[in-house]
């Protein structure tokens, strides 16, 4: 008795959801870069949880050990144009200028730099101004296209920390 019970809610609760599905009610149509977001459109998942960082004293001593000349860590920046006149790392930098990352045209930025990484095992440094969606929204996405998020860092404080930190490490343009 108390299975047929369970059924009979669980029927009726399934005829409940077609029929609000299924009704005709008139919607207005929108082109598809209106109607969804930028990260649902790159098919990126809202939140993916917790991120990697690493400080600006254990990047520099990467640095120092040779671990980007020697291809164990890959440094990106989604820096903007105008950012990076302002200062951005010294070395072997990926400059995406994929920030702010709000468009699908934004994330496409990023696909060059997940075609290097998709066939290594090196650490990916991902730098920002700041060290926050411009360095967890491609954390985000390289997750999504099936990087292993051990292997995704986000540099704490980004690059403006970083760069007052250990100047000698990074090119200042003309805002200095």
């Amino acid at each position: 008795m108390k299975k047929k019970h369970i059924l009979l809610v669980v029927s009726l609760f399934l005829m409940a959801f077609l029929a609000v599905g299924c009704s005709s009610a008139p919607t207005e149509t929108k082109p598809e870069a209106e109607t969804k977001p930028a990260a649902e459109a790159a098919q990126i998942p809202k939140e993916l949880g917790e991120y990697n960082y690493i400080s600006a004293a254990d990047l520099k001593a990467r640095i120092d050990a040779g671990d980007l000349e020697s291809g164990a860590m890959i440094m990106t920046s989604s820096q903007t144009e105008e950012e990076l006149a302002d200062s951005y790392m010294k070395g072997d930098l990926i400059k995406t200028q994929a920030r702010p990352l709000e468009t699908v045209e934004d994330y496409a930025k990023l696909e060059p730099v997940y075609e290097i990484i998709k066939d290594t095992d090196a650490d990916v440094i991902l730098i920002c101004p700041g060290g926050k969606s411009g360095a967890t929204r491609p954390a985000d996405y390289f997750a999504a296209k099936g990087i292993d998020t051990d292997r995704l860092l986000i540099l704490e404080g980004g690059q403006g920390n970083f760069s007052k930190l250990y100047p000698d490490y990074v090119v200042f343009g003309d805002k200095k």
